[in-house]
């Protein structure tokens, strides 16, 4: 359920956004997202008392700072963030910066961020 709302948001901060994989022929900087959960967590009787959606957000750019500048942004407006979030009310999200890379063979600059969110 979250997935498209953060797709929304994503959108906002760069247009080149995309879900898993880059297109044939890409516009950089561009952002990929991957979904790597959504798990309901429930209390002993079974009533969801909070769902957790995980997602990586891969910022990509021909240079560094292009890169980082959009991993950057993602993190300043989701970590801490609590309320509306494109039509999903969240109790909380969390925005963490991971390991930074090049890629030798796109010749890319990849800045991965995690995002948490709590509805």
């Amino acid at each position: 359920m979250a997935e498209s709302n953060l797709q929304s948001y994503l959108v906002t901060v760069n247009t080149e956004t995309y879900a898993l994989t880059q297109p044939a022929s890409p516009t950089y900087p561009m952002v990929t997202y991957t979904g790597i959960s959504d798990e309901a967590k429930t209390n002993l009787d079974g009533s969801v008392y909070i769902t957790e959606a995980k997602f990586r957000v891969d910022a990509w750019g021909q240079t560094y700072s292009s890169a980082k500048s959009i991993a950057n942004q993602v993190m300043s407006d989701l970590n801490g963030y609590a309320g509306d979030f494109q039509g999903l009310d969240v109790n909380f999200i969390k925005a963490i910066g991971v390991e930074e890379t090049y890629d030798t063979d796109l010749s890319l600059f990849k800045i991965p961020v995690e995002v948490t969110i709590y509805y």
